[in-house]
C-alpha cells in the first residue's frame, strides 16, 4: 500500500514539474487554502493579478489570462470545479483541490519559502523570510509567538482564516499587497485602524465578516488598492476619501442573494422587508415624519461625536423611544412576527439596529456612495449601490464609461429617469442587477430606457415587474436573465417567455421566487425558440399545477434544469411536470426540497429513454 502511495504522489510530482513556469507559481499559490476549502474563482484570479501572477497578454486583460490559467490547472486534473454552484447558476463557480495534489503544493511551496501557515502544531523556528502568510483556524492565537518570531517585513500577503485578532495587522507589513480577512470572526473597527499605513495593498477583502463595520477614513491612503470587497458585511456608508482611490477596478458592497437557493441570512430578511413594509406602510406613516425629525436631531449629533451608546446595537436616542412611546412595543412585535433571528440590525442605518432604517425607507441590501465618485474612472465592477432618493450619485455613475457591472437598489419614481439615463450612457456595460423590493417595486420605472446597452449580457430585475420592459428585446446579446419577484402573471407570462425566446444567444434563464404566478407555465420551442438555451431554473411558486415544454426539436439545447420547490406543496406529484422526456440535451435535472415520492415519479418519466439525465436531489423531504 505504501508503495502504491508513493508511486501516486511521483505521478502527482511529475505533473506539477511538467507545468509551464507560468502555471508553477499559480498552482504553489492555492496551498494558501485550508482543506476542503471551496475557492471562489473570482477571488482566485483577482489575488493572482495583485500578485502579478495574472496580466494582460496582447489582446486578453488580466482577468482573461488568469482565467485561462484555471482552465488550464482544470484540465491537468490539478485544480476541480464544484459542480453545483457553478452549473447551476452558469458562470465560473468555486474551486477546490484534491488532498493529495494540495499536498504536492504545500510540500513545493515549502521548499521555495513562498508560502508559510501557522497551523496547529507548526514549528515557527523553520521559517526564514516570508512572502505568503496564511493564518489557520486551527492555530492559537498567541500574540507573543506572532509578533516576536515571525519576520514580516517581506510579507506580500496575509490570509486569515477563523477568528480575528487586532494583532494580525500589523504597520511591519509595510510590502503588503493583499489583505483577505473573509468570512473571519469578530472583526471591528479597531481591527482596522492600521489599514491606512499598508499603502501597497492592491486587494483588500473583508468579505462575509460578521458585526457592524465602519470602514476609516484613512482607506483613502491606500492609493494602489484595486480591488476593495466588503460584500455581505453591515456596511451602509462608504468613507469619503474612498474617491481617492482611482485606481479601484472592483468596488464590491452590500448583498447579493446567493445563487444556491439557500434561504438564511440577510437577504431573507430583506426580501421579507418589502411585503411587510407594504403591510405596515398605511399604519406608520403619521408617525414617520415625528421619527425622522427625532432621529436627525439627536441621533445623528450623537454620531458625529463618535458617542452613540447601544444596546443590543440600538442607539440610545432610539432605545429611548422604543421604551417610552406607547407606539414603539406593538411596532415591534409585528417585526418579531416577520423577520427571523437576527431581525434588529437587518433595518439599520449606520449602526442604528432595526426600526430606524425602515422609517427612513432605507434599503440595507445596499450601500451609499459618496459625491465625487464619477473620479473612479477605472471601476470595472461596482455594487450594490443603494440609489434610493439619489439623483446625484447616478449623475456620477454615467460618467463612469469603462463600468462593465453594475448593481443598484433603491429604484424608485424620484429616481427613475435618472437611472435610464445613466445606464444609456454606460456603453461598455455588460452585467446589470436592479432589485427594489414591494410595491410598486420595478413597475414601469424601467420604461425609459429606450436603447440599453448593446453589450449587454448578464441582466437581473428583483422587483414587482407587472410586465417585461419591452428593451429587453433589443438584447442580442444578452447570456444569461434572471427574474425574482416580478410577480408575473396571465398573459404577461406567456408574453415575457415568448420576447425571450426570441433572443437568440440566452444561455442560461432563471426564474426565481416570486418571479412568475398562476397555475400553469409552459415553454413553447415552436420556430427554434430558445435556441442557445442551456440552463433552466425554476422556483415553483405555491399553487402551479402544471410545467410543460412543448415541441422540443432535436436542436433543443437545454443540458440542466434545477427546479426549487421551497414554496410549493411538497407532496405534489411529479405528473405536474410534462414533456421533460422531450428535451434531448438533458444531462441533469437538480431538485431542491423534493420528496422521495416525487423523484420516483419523475424516474418513471425518463423509464426506457436512452440517453436518461442525472437525477440530484438537495435538501430531500421526507
Amino acid at each position: 500500500m505504501n508503495k502504491e502511495f508513493e508511486m501516486i504522489q511521483t505521478v502527482l510530482a511529475s505533473s506539477y514539474e511538467g507545468l509551464p513556469y507560468y502555471l508553477k507559481v499559480c498552482f504553489l499559490y492555492l496551498s494558501i487554502f485550508p482543506e476542503d476549502h471551496r475557492i471562489r474563482w473570482s477571488r482566485l484570479v483577482r489575488r493572482w493579478i495583485a500578485e502579478g501572477y495574472s496580466r494582460r497578454i496582447r489582446d486578453k486583460t488580466a482577468v482573461e489570462t488568469g482565467n485561462s490559467y484555471i482552465t488550464e490547472l482544470i484540465n491537468r486534473s490539478m485544480v476541480r470545479p464544484l459542480q453545483g454552484d457553478g452549473i447551476a447558476s452558469g458562470r465560473k463557480g468555486f474551486l477546490d483541490v484534491h488532498d493529495l495534489i494540495r499536498d504536492i503544493a504545500i510540500s513545493k511551496a515549502t521548499e521555495e519559502s513562498l508560502v508559510f501557515t501557522l497551523d496547529e502544531g507548526c514549528d515557527l523556528n523553520t521559517q526564514g523570510k516570508i512572502r505568503h502568510l496564511a493564518v489557520s483556524s486551527r492555530w492559537k492565537r498567541d500574540k507573543d509567538a506572532f509578533e516576536s518570531t515571525l519576520d514580516l517585513s517581506h510579507l506580500r500577503s496575509l490570509t486569515v482564516f477563523g477568528r480575528l485578532e487586532a494583532f494580525f495587522i500589523s504597520d511591519k507589513m509595510r510590502l503588503l499587497r493583499i489583505l483577505d480577512l473573509e468570512d473571519t470572526k469578530g472583526l471591528t473597527d479597531q481591527h482596522l485602524h492600521q489599514i491606512g499605513k499598508l499603502v501597497h495593498l492592491i486587494y483588500l477583502s473583508l468579505r462575509g465578516c460578521d458585526g457592524n463595520l465602519r470602514l476609516p477614513d484613512s482607506l483613502g491612503n491606500l492609493r494602489h488598492l484595486q480591488t476593495l470587497d466588503v460584500r455581505d458585511v453591515r456596511i451602509i456608508n462608504l468613507p469619503r476619501t474612498i474617491i481617492k482611490l482611482d485606481k479601484l477596478r472592483y468596488l464590491l458592497v452590500g448583498f447579493v442573494p446567493r445563487n444556491d437557493y439557500k434561504e438564511t441570512g440577510e437577504w431573507v430578511c430583506m426580501e421579507r422587508i418589502g411585503w411587510a413594509r407594504d403591510f405596515l406602510d398605511e399604519t406608520l406613516e403619521h408617525i414617520r415624519a415625528i421619527f425622522l425629525h427625532v432621529h436627525y436631531a439627536i441621533y445623528y449629533q450623537i454620531r458625529r461625536g463618535s458617542l452613540c451608546i447601544r444596546v443590543r446595537s440600538l442607539c440610545f436616542c432610539c432605545l429611548l423611544l422604543l421604551l417610552f412611546s406607547p407606539f414603539w412595543l406593538p411596532v415591534c412585535l409585528c417585526y418579531l412576527m416577520f423577520l427571523p433571528g437576527r431581525f434588529l440590525w437587518v433595518l439599520a442605518r449606520d449602526g442604528c439596529a432595526g426600526v430606524p432604517a425602515y422609517f427612513m425607507g432605507i434599503d440595507p441590501s445596499g450601500v451609499k456612495f459618496p459625491r465625487g465618485t464619477r473620479n473612479l474612472k477605472s471601476l470595472h465592477t461596482v455594487g450594490v449601490v443603494n440609489i434610493d432618493g439619489e439623483n446625484a450619485i447616478l449623475k456620477e455613475l454615467q460618467d463612469l464609461t469603462e463600468l462593465r457591472k453594475l448593481r443598484v437598489t433603491g429604484l424608485n419614481k424620484k429616481n427613475r429617469r435618472s437611472f435610464c439615463s445613466a445606464i444609456a450612457n454606460l456603453k461598455f456595460l455588460e452585467s446589470l442587477f436592479v432589485r427594489s423590493e414591494g410595491n410598486p417595486g420595478l413597475s414601469d420605472f424601467l420604461d425609459g430606457l429606450s436603447e440599453p446597452p448593446n453589450n449587454l449580457q448578464s441582466l437581473k430585475l428583483y422587483g414587482n415587474l407587472v410586465k417585461l420592459p419591452a428593451w429587453v428585446e433589443k438584447l442580442t446579446n444578452l447570456v444569461k436573465m434572471e427574474l425574482r419577484s416580478s410577480c408575473l402573471s396571465g398573459e404577461e407570462v406567456g408574453t415575457t417567455l415568448q420576447v425571450l425566446g426570441k433572443l437568440p444567444n440566452l444561455a442560461i434563464l432563471r426564474l426565481l421566487r416570486g418571479s412568475f404566478e398562476g397555475q400553469e407555465l409552459c415553454f413553447s420551442f415552436k420556430e427554434n425558440a430558445f435556441p442557445s438555451l442551456k440552463v433552466l431554473s425554476l422556483d415553483v411558486p405555491w399553487g402551479i399545477k402544471l410545467v410543460k415544454f412543448e415541441d422540443a426539436a432535436a436542436t433543443n439545447k437545454i443540458e440542466l434544469l434545477h427546479v426549487d420547490f421551497h414554496s410549493h406543496d411538497p407532496m405534489e406529484k411529479a405528473s405536474m411536470f410534462s414533456g421533460l422526456p422531450s428535451l434531448p440535451s438533458l444531462k441533469e435535472v437538480v431538485l431542491s426540497h423534493a420528496t422521495k415520492r416525487f423523484m420516483d415519479g419523475l424516474r418513471a418519466q425518463f423509464a426506457g429513454k436512452t440517453n436518461q439525465p442525472i437525477l440530484k436531489v438537495k435538501s430531500q423531504l421526507d
